[in-house]
C-alpha cells in the first residue's frame, strides 16, 4: 500500500473510533464535543486524501464522487438541542 494509502485509512480508523466515541458518550459533555471535534476533522481528512487516490480505477471512480457528497453531509449546519 503506498503512503497516501496509509494516511487514508489512518484517517478512517480514527474518524470511526471518534465517532463509536461521539455516540457513545452522553451529549454536551465536554469528551463529547472533543471527539466531535476529532471526527469532523478526521473526516474532511478522509475525503481530501480520497480525491488524491487514483490507483484504484485509473480515473474518478464512486468513492470519489462520494467524497464531495460526504464532505457536504459535514459541512451542513445542524440544529442544537
Amino acid at each position: 500500500m503506498s503512503t497516501l494509502g496509509w494516511v487514508h485509512l489512518t484517517f478512517g480508523a480514527v474518524a470511526l473510533l471518534a465517532g463509536t466515541a461521539v455516540v457513545l458518550l452522553r451529549k454536551g459533555t465536554r469528551w463529547h464535543r472533543t471527539m466531535g471535534h476529532v471526527y469532523l476533522t478526521n473526516m474532511v481528512a478522509l475525503n481530501v486524501s480520497a480525491l488524491f487516490i487514483y490507483r484504484l480505477f485509473g480515473r474518478f471512480g464512486p468513492f470519489h464522487w462520494l467524497a464531495p457528497v460526504s464532505y457536504t453531509h459535514l459541512t451542513l449546519p445542524t440544529k442544537r438541542i
